[in-house]
């Protein structure tokens, strides 16, 4: 059994074993599975990408967002707490705006029980430049 010290754990044969913070659930609704179907998931970009977007940190924000969408190989959504925690992870310098990405239709909010939960919308994949199949 491994025995937990401060954010490692040592396990039965002594080496580290470091823990980091995930996503414990990510979601799908219509619109997500639609923009899936819609999208060929191998344009998504593999580095953040001038685009429209105005600042360096919303950039490399938005690329974050969407390498969780590539992992999954689908677009999904992610408990707003889980992904502003996972956004400010990144650099300590950048600053997150949820607000931006709402207020300019790049993230949509939607409540899945009680719990909101932020998914990307075409118009970043457009921005993005991720392609149509």
């Amino acid at each position: 059994m491994a025995e937990k010290v401060n954010d490692r754990w040592i396990d039965e044969n002594g080496n580290d074993v470091f823990e980091y913070t995930g996503f414990s659930k990510v979601y799908t609704d219509d619109i997500s599975r639609s923009l899936t179907y819609q999208i060929d998931m191998n344009t998504f970009p593999d580095c953040s990408l001038l685009s429209s977007l105005g600042k360096t940190e919303f950039e490399i924000s938005a690329f974050k967002i969407l390498m969780i969408s590539k992992l999954y190989r689908k677009i999904v959504g992610i408990e707003r707490t889980e992904l502003e925690n996972y956004l400010a992870s990144i650099e300590s310098s950048l600053q997150y705006s949820p607000g931006y990405f709402e207020q300019n239709g790049l993230l949509r909010l939607k409540k899945v029980r009680g719990i909101q939960v932020l998914f990307p919308t075409e118009e970043l994949l457009i921005k993005q430049d991720v392609k149509k199949k």
